[in-house]
């Protein structure tokens, strides 16, 4: 939508949803969402298993008031940045289901069969579920998985078409020939947008903040060792997303490097898992790059 001048990030995200006004929110704008700067970080909900349920959060969103002043720093928004990004492409692109959406947009270009925000993806095919449920056996719903379908973590996919995704970023947005992310729009995901307010926190005296985001994908950056499992051998081009506990994936464009780490259970409590991360991109970088 970005690339199609559907969507401006730095205009309010009431221009696209006139109803998410008040408490707070009227100057947040989409870079905000995508770069967890909100302000929005305790509001949303988990579960949209169906339309309803997806329109029920976008109404909880629009009455929801700012934890915090938007634009004053970064903290993990989750299921409302997405959720309201989400919301404002199927606005400006005729009210498509979210499913849809990035099927013909995405997964169908990419050849990503597998990859689904469906609550019931391929039928009697063996299922992984990060975390667990504590009930045994379990079904997909609201009770057991409790972000089913959300955009923000909610999809379902096979390794292989994960890396799918990883892999379209490091062919600089071209697959099978098709520039499917034009070169503006993916220079921009992969920039990060908050060094003003890293610096300004430095020039306070203050620890910074930890993230350097993109546009949706965290990047290294100057961190080192830190809890998202970017390791010290990546280079600060890296990018990625994590997930719940030992759930990531990581990409570097300088070593043409992409993993998809993914496991069904981790060490407890759950800090144990950052070295975790750290300890499997630096081995995988380090075996690809000799160093």
């Amino acid at each position: 939508a970005r690339q199609e001048g559907l969507i401006d990030y730095d205009v309010p995200v009431r221009t696209y949803i006139p109803e998410f006004t008040g408490g707070g929110k009227d100057g947040i704008t989409i870079r905000q969402l995508l770069t967890h700067s909100a302000g929005l970080v305790n509001a949303g909900h988990g579960t949209v298993a169906t339309q309803a349920d997806f329109d029920q959060s976008i109404q909880q969103l629009c009455q929801a008031r700012i934890d915090w002043e938007p634009g004053s720093k970064n903290a993990y928004h989750g299921a409302s940045a997405m959720m309201l990004a989400a919301e404002a492409v199927r606005r400006v692109s005729g009210m498509p289901t979210w499913e849809d959406l990035c099927r013909e947009r995405l997964f169908q270009p990419l050849g990503a069969t597998s990859l689904t925000f469906r609550p019931a993806p391929l039928p009697g095919a063996p299922l992984a579920i990060t975390p667990i449920p504590k009930e045994q056996p379990f079904v997909l719903d609201a009770a057991h998985c409790w972000q089913l379908c959300n955009p923000a973590a909610g999809a379902f996919g096979t390794v292989a078409d994960v890396l799918k995704l990883l892999q379209l970023h490091l062919n600089g947005g071209v697959w099978n020939g098709r520039q499917l992310i034009q070169p503006a729009a993916l220079r921009e995901m992969h920039t990060i947008q908050n060094d003003a307010l890293i610096e300004a926190t430095l020039a306070r005296g203050e620890d910074p903040v930890r993230e350097y985001w993109g546009l949706g994908w965290q990047l290294r950056g100057k961190s080192t060792q830190g809890w998202f499992g970017f390791g010290n051998v990546a280079s600060p081009r890296a990018f990625g997303h994590a997930g719940i506990d030992t759930v990531m994936t990581v990409a570097d464009p300088e070593r043409d490097v992409s993993l998809a780490f993914l496991t069904t259970d981790s060490p407890r409590p759950g800090d144990k898992t950052i070295p975790v991360r750290n300890t499997v991109t630096n081995l995988l970088m380090a075996a690809v790059t000799g160093k």
